[in-house]
């Protein structure tokens, strides 16, 4: 048997509670980290060193040439922004700065700090380095560049869309009366006038196409459009060119279909238009196909009987899911057999709420009778028949969200054991959040005023695969009660663990720093009156606005 060294022992006492006295539990696994977890960080060596003296409320980085730090000072009434580069963190200042965003690092001829002042929409863009050094390049009628390129930012000017490089002062104008940005395959597509231009990855002009030029979408590797013309198809011939084939001269009400997991890919609209006889397009073969059913093209989805991912859907036995007496946004939901008969799933349906879960046995779940927000949630079955689930569900595509009062509701999983409430009080979405390996969910309960209880489960509370494979209801793990619920509760990278804000402040907008690590299952405390952090690969940096302790501090996982 294996001695344990003095360290395990403090450590296993202290874990068990049977120490007479007090644990400090961080210094029990600084102690016998080295020796149980050698290659795994377990704590934060807490409150770390101070970086910088002062009173800041907000950081954030700013990457280019150099790695910077940005922080607003604790005075609300202060618009100014604090730079300093953190390997020498010497701060200057940059006065009057409403609106901001801070290089990400594709640009990289000067770290540069992208504002305006006036703090509408629309203001003068200008730009500065990382040692406060303004440019002279302004850019009035414009707004916060919303796209970082190695040749410079993507913004506006009045309503063109540019590039500027804020260093050599160059502009260069992409397109003039921006309408449309969006993409597919290797391509950016861009509105302007009428038209729709593709363009490289580097905004590069390709051709244009179009008159006109309506409802559009990707789907596969193709670009679909509608135009004078009728609806189109655009594919990449090339890295660098792009070929238009009109698919129906006479179409029009283009619509690009949900996709339900299969290989491929539909998008249906009416030819010719004055016969509204609706046609189905197969993006990979390039066929198009008349459906015999009466319904609008933007409320419709496929999927072909298991186990096929692919075919027509106006000839191979297919489930066909549609809307007619369409109200507003709700409708009466159908569905078509594979042999060709019509269901009645329910009234007055959200289609956005239908899942449809394929194999051996088809079914699915859809909300209806929809009253506003909230609508009765039902399981349907390829027989046409239906159960009800759940009353009060709120609207939308996520999360199970039932008994839902337009404030808060219960969230809900199918599970073996029926229908599980996991969270009670709950908002109808953003009420819980998945580490970046895949291993833990942080979910909130007993929500009011952002303030919540947090708790810790190895589920991934998906509930399409809840749906698919119903088990046991989740178990959680309650972490903190009293956690101020925003982005400031979030996993570190630097450690099996998440971070968050207790004994939360609203009117200072301050807190306790705290983390879970959750495979040794301890809380620790990494500062009291912190206002925000950042986490990065080896720890943390977090500000302190107010007190003897005022300053940005560093702490590093050990």
């Amino acid at each position: 048997m294996h001695g344990l060294s003095h360290g395990n022992v403090a450590l296993a006492l202290c874990l068990f509670g049977l120490s007479q006295s007090g644990c400090d539990i961080v210094q029990g696994f600084r102690d016998a980290s080295a020796a149980v977890f050698p290659e795994e960080k377990t704590y934060f060596d807490a409150p770390g060193f101070r970086l910088v003296r002062g009173g800041y409320r907000e950081i954030e980085f700013a990457s280019g040439s150099s790695l910077y730090l940005l922080a607003r000072p604790a005075d609300r009434e202060d618009h100014s922004l604090h730079v300093m580069r953190y390997a020498d963190p010497r701060p200057c200042v940059l006065n009057n700065v409403q609106a901001h965003r801070a290089g990400a690092g594709t640009f990289v001829d000067a770290t540069t700090i992208a504002y305006t002042e006036e703090g509408t929409e629309q203001g003068t863009l200008r730009f500065a380095d990382g040692d406060c050094h303004t440019y002279d390049i302004s850019v009035p009628s414009s707004r916060i560049p919303f796209f970082e390129t190695p040749e410079g930012f993507l913004t506006y000017h009045g309503r063109d869309l540019f590039i500027v490089n804020p260093v050599t002062g160059m502009t260069r104008t992409i397109v003039p009366e921006f309408s449309l940005l969006t993409g597919f395959s290797a391509f950016y597509v861009i509105g302007s006038r009428g038209r729709i231009g593709a363009f490289t990855t580097d905004f590069k002009e390709v051709a244009w196409f179009g008159d006109g030029v309506g409802p559009n979408g990707a789907a596969g590797s193709s670009f679909f459009y509608e135009d004078t013309a009728g609806i189109h198809r655009l594919v990449a011939a090339s890295a660098a060119s792009v070929t238009d084939t009109v698919i129906a001269a006479d179409g029009c009400n283009l619509a690009i279909t949900r996709n339900l997991g299969t290989a491929e890919n539909w998008v249906t609209y009416f030819s010719p238009c004055s016969e509204k006889k609706l046609v189905v397009f197969s993006e990979s073969v390039g066929k198009s196909s008349v459906l015999d059913i009466s319904a609008d093209p933007g409320n419709m989805v496929f999927l072909p009987e298991f186990p096929s991912q692919t075919g027509d859907p106006a000839v191979d036995r297919f489930f066909v899911f549609y809307l007619t007496e369409v109200d507003g946004n709700v409708g009466q939901l159908m569905m078509r057999t594979p042999d060709r008969k019509t269901k009645v799933i329910g009234q007055r349906a959200a289609f956005e709420r239908l899942t449809v879960l394929a194999g051996k046995e088809t079914y699915g779940y859809a909300l209806v009778e929809v009253n506003g927000e909230v609508g009765r949630f039902v399981r349907w079955d390829a027989d046409g028949s239906t159960l009800g689930i759940a009353q009060d569900v709120a609207r939308g595509p996520g999360d199970l969200v039932v008994d839902f009062n337009g404030e808060t509701g219960q969230f809900a999983l199918l599970s073996e054991e029926g229908l599980s409430i996991v969270s009670r009080r709950v908002p109808a979405s953003d009420f819980k959040i998945r580490d970046d390996k895949n291993r833990w969910t942080a979910i909130i309960d007993d929500y009011q005023d952002s303030i919540a209880s947090l708790y810790i489960t190895e589920s991934s509370l998906d509930f399409t695969e809840a749906a698919r494979k119903p088990a046991p209801p989740p178990l959680r793990t309650l972490i903190a009660h009293g956690v101020r619920w925003d982005s400031r509760t979030r996993f570190v990278p630097a450690l099996p663990g998440i971070a968050f804000f207790t004994h939360y402040d609203p009117v200072t907008d301050i807190g306790r720093l705290e983390y879970r690590n959750l495979e040794l299952q301890f809380t620790a405390t990494v500062s009291d009156g912190v206002s925000a952090y950042l986490t990065t690969p080896g720890g943390l940096i977090y500000a302190v606005p107010f007190g003897d302790s005022a300053g940005i501090w560093v702490v590093r996982s050990r």
